[in-house]
C-alpha cells in the first residue's frame, strides 16, 4: 500500500540522530570536538590501496635503439617503434600519437587476413596461431549450428571472415610481443 499524504511523527522522549557515524545525545554538551575544514578532509593516502610496486613495466624499458638492433625489416622496426610509443601491446597512449604513427601501431595486416595460421607459422608464432585457429573454429561451429537452427544459415557462411579479421588485427601485436618482449604465445 502506498500512502500519498504527508505523514509526520511526534516524539515526547529524547532521541538520537546519527550523522555520518557520529552520535550526538546532547547538542549543548561541551565535550564535542570541533575540527577545522582542513582537518575534516580525507587524507591523501588511501590505507586500502595496494602497496606500490618497485617492479618497472617491462614494455617501458625498450627504446628505439634496442628495436633498431632487431633482425627485422625497416617497416617492422617502424611498426615496433610506434607500438612502443603507444605504450606497448595494450596501447595505453595510442590516442596521444600522431595519426601516421597510430596507423603504424594499430593496423590491419592484410597478409595475416588472407593466410591466417600460415602467416603465424611463417613468423614463428605457431602456438598462438594454432590457439586462435582452434578457438575461432569452435566459435564458428557453435554459431553456425545456432544460426542454422534459427534459419539464418546464409549468415553462418560468412563467420570465417571474423576469424580472419582476428588474425589480421592481432598479427602486429603478437609479432611485437615475440620480437621485442620475447614472448612467444601463452605457454
Amino acid at each position: 500500500m502506498i500512502r500519498r499524504e504527508r505523514l509526520t511523527a511526534t516524539l515526547e522522549d529524547d532521541f538520537v540522530v546519527f550523522l555520518i557515524g557520529m552520535r550526538i545525545n546532547n547538542p549543548l554538551n561541551s565535550s564535542i570536538q570541533h575540527i577545522s575544514y582542513e582537518e575534516s578532509l580525507m587524507p591523501s593516502h588511501n590505507p586500502y590501496a595496494p602497496p606500490a610496486s618497485n617492479v618497472a613495466d617491462v614494455e617501458e624499458t625498450y627504446s628505439d635503439e634496442s628495436i633498431e638492433a632487431l633482425p627485422v625489416s625497416e617497416k617492422w622496426k617502424a611498426r615496433f617503434k610506434a607500438i612502443a610509443r603507444a605504450g606497448g601491446a595494450k596501447f595505453p597512449n595510442l590516442k596521444n600519437l600522431p595519426k601516421n604513427e597510430r596507423r603504424d601501431a594499430y593496423s590491419f595486416n592484410v597478409l595475416a587476413f588472407l593466410f591466417g595460421p600460415l602467416y603465424y607459422i611463417a613468423k614463428g608464432m605457431w602456438k598462438k596461431g594454432l590457439a586462435i585457429l582452434l578457438a575461432g573454429v569452435s566459435v564458428v561451429v557453435v554459431l553456425s549450428i545456432a544460426l542454422g537452427y534459427f534459419g539464418l544459415g546464409k549468415i553462418a557462411g560468412s563467420l570465417g571472415y571474423g576469424v580472419s579479421a582476428v588474425f589480421a588485427m592481432r598479427a602486429n601485436i603478437d609479432y611485437y610481443k615475440k620480437m621485442v618482449l620475447d614472448e612467444n604465445g601463452w605457454w
